[in-house]
């Protein structure tokens, strides 16, 4: 077995951790912070992700604190007219055999660290994993020692940037303001029980339910010329947040004059790495693909990757398992990374005659809708790795 060490505690690390654990291995996963927070607000898990956290055994907790979408609803920013509607609850159970989940980032963290800790993973706080270095028999880093090193440390990875040279992030022109709000600060149906996206000119914003319906999540994005800061958790003004969506459909104010808090958040992109591996050291989730947020995708390719990763370190041996989990996932989370891209032009620009037409035809022909989502959500590794 292999002494595995993993850094960042993050969705991605956290899921590698615990499958390694699970496997047999030793597994020290190393966070720079001291404290796990309640940063990011919600995400969504499709079934692809939820394959893995029901083979992890995690399914029956997460949909404990979980909420599942019954459709997936497009509406215009202004008038709140519909554009196009899938069944989304139903369909994804009966096609592909797991639910589709909105959760608290927190929650999921929570539920995957315990869970690793309970398995044998250690977990190390306040710890930088920087410098790394490596020979032909072991990797050490910190004050840890190895014999396999996974960056699963972000966007801003320091494991990345020493594996290949620093990768400046390129700011996409968008930013998003992020936030819950108790769902009983609103009257009761102001957010219809769906995965809601709401589109207009330059801006679009999805809101959906979260922990059983005691909380609305919400992503406003906009296009902004200029940002400076990469980063989570940079406070944002209620106030201009207000001003700036005022002219959004009524349930959007009746949501936004509820909202205590927001985030703001620069969306940065990268281009995809030619190689996540040096050696005894590969890169997972964010660190090697990073995504933008318009397939909902982020988390569910970490978890992937995780899944992948654990199943190479557990077949084959030292840097040829790295590679062969490299070999099994580059081409995939290329591919959703450019689907995700693409996506943005599609909720910011939806008044132009080619996206009209777009959902128009998802509209009138869903089967042509869910055929591009079943390339995304139809895939299960946890029975084919692609190993």
């Amino acid at each position: 077995m292999a002494h595995v060490l993993i850094a960042g505690a993050g969705i991605g690390g956290l899921t590698a951790g615990l499958a390694l654990a699970q496997s047999g291995h030793q597994v020290d996963i190393l966070e720079r912070t001291k404290v796990l927070s309640e940063v990011g607000a919600g995400l969504q898990l499709s079934p692809n992700a939820m394959h893995v956290m029901a083979t992890l055994g995690l399914k029956s907790t997460l949909m404990d604190v979980g909420f599942q979408p019954e459709n997936a609803v497009v509406l215009d920013y202004q008038t709140g007219e519909p554009r196009f509607e899938l069944p989304l609850r139903d369909r994804m159970q009966a096609k592909y055999g797991a639910p589709y989940l909105n959760l608290h980032r927190a929650d999921l963290q929570q539920t995957l660290l315990e869970t690793a800790l309970a398995a044998g993973a250690q977990v190390h706080l306040g710890v930088e994993a920087a410098n790394f270095d490596q020979n032909t028999n072991e990797v050490r880093v910190a004050d840890y020692q190895g014999d396999l090193l996974i960056g699963a440390d972000g966007i801003r990875s320091s494991i990345a940037a020493q594996m290949f040279g620093p990768q400046d992030p390129r700011f996409t022109g968008q930013i998003a303001w992020r936030g819950t709000v108790a769902a009983d600060a609103v009257p009761h149906g102001t957010i219809k029980p769906n995965a809601t996206v709401w589109v207009g000119d330059g801006l679009h914003i999805v809101t959906y339910l979260l922990r059983g319906m005691s909380q609305i999540s919400f992503v406003a994005v906009e296009e902004r010329y200029d940002w400076r800061a990469e980063d989570w958790e940079q406070q944002g003004d209620v106030a201009q947040f207000r001003a700036r969506f005022a002219q959004a459909a009524e349930p959007l104010q009746t949501l936004f004059s509820a909202v205590e808090n927001v985030h703001l958040w620069g969306l940065f992109d990268r281009p995809a790495r030619p190689s996540w591996v040096d050696g005894r050291v590969a890169l997972l989730g964010d660190a090697a693909h990073p995504m933008l947020p318009f397939m909902a995708q982020g988390a569910a390719m970490a978890i992937e990757d995780a899944w992948v990763l654990a199943d190479a370190i557990s077949r084959f041996d030292g840097p040829d398992a790295l590679k062969r989990y490299q070999n099994a996932r580059h081409t995939r989370a290329t591919r959703v990374q450019d689907m995700s891209r693409a996506n943005a032009d599609l909720y910011h620009r939806p008044n132009s005659v080619l996206n009209r037409a777009k959902m128009k035809i998802a509209q009138l022909l869903p089967s042509v809708a869910h055929a591009r989502l079943a390339s995304v959500y139809g895939v299960k590794v946890t029975r084919e790795t692609g190993l």
